[in-house]
């Protein structure tokens, strides 16, 4: 095949090139864009550690070092917020069993405690 052949294809009246169908929208689509890399924070004497080595800078995720701590004082809050909720929750159930048992007459033999 020579440069002149597609030229001349491309010139012949009866030879013609399909054409593209239009492309139909289908909605609004919105772009977003990532955000700018943020710069990691230079090596300094901040970050050394007694040993003579240096501390980790981070996760990758944004969180400073040492996480672990951090962690511990949120799972102990996190028990604390628990135990209020299952006293609470403890609390109305009882009330509604007993409610339950006043209003139907139950006995303790009947629920088997005797």
């Amino acid at each position: 095949m020579t440069l002149e052949e597609p030229l001349a294809k491309s010139q012949n009246p009866s030879r013609r090139l399909p054409r593209k169908k239009a492309r139909r929208r289908h909605g609004e689509v919105t772009i977003i864009r990532p955000e700018a890399p943020k710069d990691e924070a230079p090596m300094s004497a901040a970050n050394e550690v007694p040993d003579g080595g240096l501390r980790p800078q981070g996760d990758g995720q944004g969180a400073d070092w040492p996480r672990y701590p951090a962690l511990l004082r949120e799972l102990r809050l996190l028990q604390a917020q628990a135990q209020e909720v299952r006293q609470a929750e403890v609390a109305a159930t009882l009330r509604w069993i007993k409610a339950a048992i006043r209003d139907y007459g139950i006995t303790a033999q009947e629920l088997g405690l005797c």
